[in-house]
């Protein structure tokens, strides 16, 4: 199983994602979203090959910051 996160990080249990990422029960996480933010360098999910992390920006496309300036003039 590949985990993926882009909502909230509190939904993810760090721990147990880092367990079964370290003992290779889960392939592979990627995560957009921390429990604690912003993520230092010394998160242990840092130290991980087989984590992908990316601080709020996996949303950055051309599509996705179009869509971000039209709901902020909206709203």
């Amino acid at each position: 199983a590949i985990l993926i996160n882009v909502s909230r990080g509190g939904l993810v249990d760090d721990d147990a994602l880092l367990a079964a990422l370290r003992e290779r029960r889960i392939l592979a996480a990627g995560l957009d979203t921390h429990s604690r933010e912003p993520l230092g360098s010394d998160s242990p999910f840092c130290a991980l090959d087989n984590a992908v992390l990316t601080d709020h920006t996996a949303y950055y496309t051309r599509e996705g910051v179009e869509e971000l300036k039209i709901k902020s003039a909206k709203n």
